[in-house]
C-alpha cells in the first residue's frame, strides 16, 4: 500500500501516512489491511484531498482508548463508509465524521446510520450545522445526541428536513412513473441515470440530463441545482413532463392542432 502513497502523495502526506500507520500498529497489525486498501483506492482515483482527510480520521479514531473488538469494528466500518461516500461530497463528509468520532467514538455508528438515512444529501454547510447541533446535545446527554444524528428522534428528522435541498430520485420516482403512464397510456417507468454506462449518458463531452429508450425515462440520481427543495422537485417534474410530451405527441415541439385533438 506504500506504492500509491509514493506515486500520488507529497512529503507532507507521507508524514501523515507514517503517523497513521504507527498509531494503528500500536493497536495491532489487524487494523491496517482494510483501511489502507481504501486509502490506496482514493489515491489511485487521485483524490488526495479525501485521502488526507481519511488519514486524519484514522489517526483520531485509533489514537483513542479502544478495545480489541472496537478496533476491529472501526477497521471494518470506516473504510467501507468512506468508499461509499459520493466523490463530490466525500471530503467534507469525512471531515464531519472525524468531528463526530473525535467528540465521542460511540457516536460514529449513529452518525453513519444518519448518513445512510439521508444526511448524505445535505450540503457542506448544512451537514456542518447539523453535526454542530448534534454535538451540542452531546453536552447534555449522549443518547440524545445519538438519536439526533442517527435521525431516530423527531427533532433530528425535522432539523434534517428543514436543511435538505437535494432531492434524490427515490423520493419522486414512483410519483413520476404514475404520472407518465397516466399521461401517455404507455408502460414507461422512471429510472436513475446511474444505471446507464458513462458513454451512454455523455454527448459532445457533456453529460446528458435526461434520456429515454422507449421503455424507461432516465433522470438524474439527484438534483440540487436550486437553493430550495421544492424547486429541485419541480425540475424533476418538468423533465418528466417534457419527456412524456415526446411520447404523447412524438415530438418535443409544441403542436397546437395535436393538443386540441387530445383535448
Amino acid at each position: 500500500y506504500l506504492v500509491p502513497v509514493l506515486i500520488h502523495g507529497d512529503d507532507r502526506f507521507l508524514v501523515c501516512f507514517q503517523q497513521a500507520v504507527e498509531i494503528m500498529l500500536n493497536k495491532g497489525t489487524y487494523t491496517l489491511k482494510d483501511p489502507l486498501r481504501a486509502l490506496a483506492s482514493l489515491l489511485n482515483e487521485q483524490d488526495l484531498e479525501s485521502a488526507s482527510a481519511y488519514l486524519d480520521l484514522l489517526c483520531d479514531t485509533f489514537s483513542q482508548n479502544l478495545s480489541y473488538v472496537q478496533c476491529q469494528h472501526f477497521a471494518y466500518i470506516l473504510p467501507r463508509a468512506v468508499r461509499s461516500f459520493s466523490s463530490n461530497r466525500r471530503v467534507w463528509q469525512i471531515k464531519q465524521l472525524q468531528r463526530v468520532t473525535r467528540a465521542d467514538f460511540r457516536l460514529t455508528d449513529p452518525f453513519l446510520d444518519g448518513l445512510e438515512k439521508g444526511l448524505h444529501l445535505l450540503s457542506k454547510e448544512a451537514l456542518s450545522s447539523f453535526v454542530s447541533q448534534g454535538l451540542d446535545k452531546l453536552k447534555q446527554n449522549r443518547k440524545l445526541a445519538a438519536k439526533f444524528i442517527s435521525l431516530e428522534s423527531k427533532l433530528g428528522i425535522d432539523t434534517f428536513t428543514d436543511m435538505q435541498v437535494t432531492v434524490p430520485i427515490s423520493q419522486v420516482q414512483h410519483q413520476l412513473t404514475r404520472y407518465i403512464r397516466a399521461r401517455t397510456g404507455l408502460p414507461i417507468s422512471v429510472r436513475p441515470l446511474s444505471l446507464l454506462s458513462n458513454s451512454s449518458i455523455t454527448e459532445h463531452g457533456e453529460k446528458t440530463f435526461v434520456l429515454s429508450d422507449g421503455k424507461y425515462i432516465y433522470l438524474p440520481d439527484e438534483i440540487s441545482l436550486f437553493p430550495h427543495k421544492t424547486e429541485n422537485t419541480m425540475l424533476y417534474k418538468c423533465l418528466a413532463r417534457l419527456e412524456a410530451g415526446h411520447y404523447e405527441f412524438n415530438t418535443f415541439d409544441f403542436d397546437l392542432e395535436k393538443a386540441f385533438e387530445r383535448c
